[in-house]
């Protein structure tokens, strides 16, 4: 189970005390047009978390954090900006890394990144 996202203690640690780093891929990516005109995003992640040491040892450690999903969709006819969605996800050994996301935009790209807030 994913600690809550706003836990202070533990995200100091993670971001000054320790060198944490992520490796998160996208295995497959897809978007289903709702009956009411939206759409269902369908992810398949991989994702591995490791800690280094000072020499830059890196050792894989079990995963228990949240990442964000963004997703963008084509900018608008003469507009250079695209409207995007995020979403936080809990990604653990207890949970499967298949994610669901309802958005009302055709995505066209879709990203994930470790989730600091």
């Amino acid at each position: 189970m994913c600690r809550p996202e706003l836990d202070s203690e533990y995200l100091l640690k993670k971001l000054f005390e320790d060198i944490t780093i992520f490796s998160n891929r996208t295995l497959d990516a897809t978007a289903e047009e709702r009956a009411d005109g939206k759409f269902d995003i369908k992810l398949d992640i991989e994702t591995h978390k490791y800690k280094a040491d000072d020499k830059g040892n890196e050792t894989e450690v079990p995963l228990d954090d949240w990442i964000e999903i963004g997703a963008f969709a084509k900018p608008e006819k003469g507009k250079s900006t695209a409207r995007h969605f995020t979403a936080s996800a809990c990604i653990s050994p207890q949970r499967n890394p298949r994610k669901h996301l309802p958005w009302t935009n055709y995505p066209t790209r879709l990203a994930s990144i470790p989730s600091f807030s």
